[in-house]
């Protein structure tokens, strides 16, 4: 088992949308406040507020749109998705 050179695993599998991107802060903290949402840590990334801006798989997104219960992810899907997609750790209570 001699020295292997092995690639890097890539866990970022977050691309943080436009729509995501360009909303204000003011608008992105309103959000946080009606959903009673609090997130702290390093750089933690804005929540998605649809699923087309999750970064999930269209496939996915798809089939989660096409369930009548599900309008929009629920709070703690919207802030946690972006955490887990880019392989960070997170805690979250619902």
């Amino acid at each position: 088992m001699g020295d292997a050179n092995f690639e890097p695993i890539k866990k970022d599998f977050y691309a943080e949308h436009s729509v995501v991107s360009q909303r204000s802060e003011e608008a992105n903290s309103k959000y946080m406040a009606d959903k009673c949402i609090t997130a702290t840590g390093h750089k933690v990334p804005r929540p998605v507020t649809s699923f087309d801006e999750s970064s999930l798989p269209k496939y996915l997104v798809d089939q989660l749109k096409a369930l009548d219960k599900f309008v929009e992810p629920s709070p703690i899907q919207a802030q946690s998705w972006p955490v887990a997609l880019q392989g960070r750790d997170l805690i979250g209570i619902a």
